[in-house]
């Protein structure tokens, strides 16, 4: 895996989401339940981008991945905020620079890709500019092989 820094703008979406904790959800798996159920429902949203499905995940202040609940969102990128379907929300995310890495192989072990970029700020003069993460889903490869490739993106600022 590579560590890219990128500079995007402020980005909108619309989805919908639900509260997890880490470790049951790597056992109940509903957050990729989420996901097939919005992807039914992509083409309510107006103003959409692309129809390409993402993950933003939002951890509380001061999280501990063990015990306390965080938010993942199921979206697409939108250029307006007007007409959200019933059901749904939305959330803005400013300008930022992020550091971004892929993953291509098994869903169950995606977490690799975000244990390789929490690493790579700990031991760069980064530091996490934010408590939420931005998941690409860009291709899903079907077959016996079942692997997904995603891009993992965190909004990294330089340490003081």
């Amino acid at each position: 895996m590579e560590a890219i820094l990128v500079d995007k703008g402020s980005m909108m979406a619309v989805g919908v989401s639900l509260q997890a904790i880490l470790p049951i959800e790597r056992e109940e798996r509903n957050i990729p339940k989420l996901h097939d159920a919005f992807e039914s429902r992509i083409s309510e949203i107006e103003h959409r981008m692309n129809n390409d499905s993402i993950g933003i995940f939002i951890d509380p202040p001061n999280y501990d991945y063990r015990t306390d609940p965080f938010t993942w969102m199921a979206a697409v990128e939108v250029s307006s905020l007007e007409n959200i379907p019933e059901g749904m929300s939305s959330i803005t995310l400013p300008a930022s620079t992020y550091v971004r890495a892929a993953y291509q192989g098994q869903p169950h072990e995606a977490y690799q890709v975000y244990d390789f970029l929490y690493n790579w700020i700990e031991q760069s003069t980064y530091e996490l500019a934010d408590s939420y993460g931005i998941e690409f889903r860009r291709v899903s490869v079907e077959g016996d092989q079942g692997e997904e490739v995603i891009e993992l993106m965190l909004p990294i600022i330089s340490e003081s």
